[in-house]
């Protein structure tokens, strides 16, 4: 019987390749991935749990957050708007609300921190 429990090495460098590539703006469902990458379901999910403690699905919302933190780090002039699509989020509502998640602040409210800027309601 096949030993399910590990990833192999060559798992774990598609998956990396696929990360480091930013496969997950793509928006591809998991089992789409699973083909595409030659991995099972079993070695995405442990290797998520593994190296972000998050199921897959969690693991793809952090990236694009960070990918979208990143962005506005280097570009602070491209709109959210653009952003969410560029990391490949569906929606407004959807990056607000993975934003909150995984940063405490809204995306309006961590684009303005980095650049200095105080918030609307700091404004008041």
């Amino acid at each position: 019987m096949r030993n399910e429990g590990k990833i192999s090495p060559d798992q774990f460098i598609r998956i990396e390749e696929w990360i480091i590539n930013k496969g997950y703006r793509d928006n591809i469902p998991g089992h789409v991935l699973t083909v595409k990458l030659h991995v099972s379901q079993e070695a995405l999910n442990q290797y998520c749990r593994k190296y972000f403690n998050l199921t897959f699905k969690e693991t793809i919302c952090r990236l694009k957050v960070l990918d979208a933190m990143d962005i506005m780090v280097r570009e602070p002039e491209i709109p959210t708007g653009s952003i969410r699509l560029i990391v490949g989020i569906s929606d407004r509502s959807n990056l607000r609300k993975a934003f909150l998640k995984y940063s405490g602040l809204t995306p309006l409210q961590w684009k303005d921190a980095i650049t200095g800027k105080a918030s609307a309601s700091e404004r008041l």
